[in-house]
């Protein structure tokens, strides 16, 4: 026997009989084989890839701000409030309320509250807690609250203001970092080409320049861009997070809360039910 090589396997030829062996026919067999199926993977990888390309190439992201009008608005939005509304609200639905609205005054949830049964307040102004409601708009007040027997009234200065203002034919959710991998996986199992991204904040405050590093963190993610979330939780922590840290009128743990990534895997959107919004698992 005399070991020869083919496509990468040890072959061994039988001088005397001037044939292969049957061992060096198993060989190639499996060699041939092999080959086979890594050229259908590496076909299989390139059209997959340029699949998600082009899905990615076609999408349309645009970012809009409360300076914009709305009403120009159209399709799949994703309104954000990171800190900390609509990081708030997810711990708020974990506790699943028997009913989740959101209210853009004082006046109108302190009524809802008295036309309706078992109602917990939640809300603040100028990030500080309302007098006379039951939680601030902190993650951490109502984290691991049982809100099952509960309707929950939800009113902040930014984000529940942003979702009532969006047009009633577009789909609407909440988000952000706490489910943005959720929204991302709901965009593309749906196969959404167009989505919108409406940061509640204006962008020339301090407090409120987190919506824009989200929406643009978001955007890259997406677009299947790679981005570091270390480096965005740095700039955050540094910047409008200072707030938290300083404890200027909200707990540091907070800010930790707002910023665990990815933490919850459903998604909340918007219902509407007559004069009232809801917000909805999916």
């Amino acid at each position: 026997m005399v070991p020869l090589f083919t496509v990468g396997l040890p072959i061994f030829y039988d001088l005397n009989n001037n044939v292969p062996s049957f061992s060096s026919l198993v060989y190639i067999l499996f060699g041939l084989r092999l080959i086979k199926y890594i050229r259908h993977q590496i076909n299989f990888r390139i059209i997959a890839g340029n699949h998600i390309f082009k899905y990615y190439e076609s999408m349309t992201i645009k970012i809009f701000s409360p300076d914009d009008d709305v009403s120009k608005i159209e399709g799949f939005t994703v309104v954000v409030d990171v800190f900390r509304a609509f990081s708030t609200s997810y711990f708020i639905s974990e506790n699943n309320p028997k009913i989740y609205l959101l209210s853009d005054s004082v006046v109108k949830s302190l009524t809802l509250k008295n036309e309706l049964n078992d109602v917990i307040l939640i809300g603040e102004r100028n990030g500080r807690k309302l007098e006379s409601f039951d939680f601030g708009n902190s993650p951490y007040e109502v984290s691991g609250h049982d809100f099952t027997e509960n309707t929950v009234i939800h009113t902040t200065t930014h984000g529940t203001r942003g979702v009532i203002v969006q047009p009633s034919a577009n789909e609407v959710v909440v988000g952000s970092f706490v489910c943005m991998q959720a929204i991302i996986n709901y965009i593309n199992t749906n196969k959404i080409n167009t989505v919108n991204i409406y940061c509640s904040a204006k962008n020339n405050i301090e407090y409120g320049k987190e919506d824009y590093i989200f929406a643009e963190y978001f955007k890259a993610r997406l677009s299947g861009e790679s981005c570091s979330f270390e480096e965005v939780l740095s700039t955050l922590r540094d910047g409008p997070g200072q707030v938290f840290v300083k404890e200027i009128f909200a707990p540091y743990i907070d800010f930790l809360m707002c910023m665990d990534i990815n933490k919850f895997d459903f998604i909340l959107k918007r219902k509407i039910d007559g004069d009232n919004i809801q917000l909805e698992q999916i």
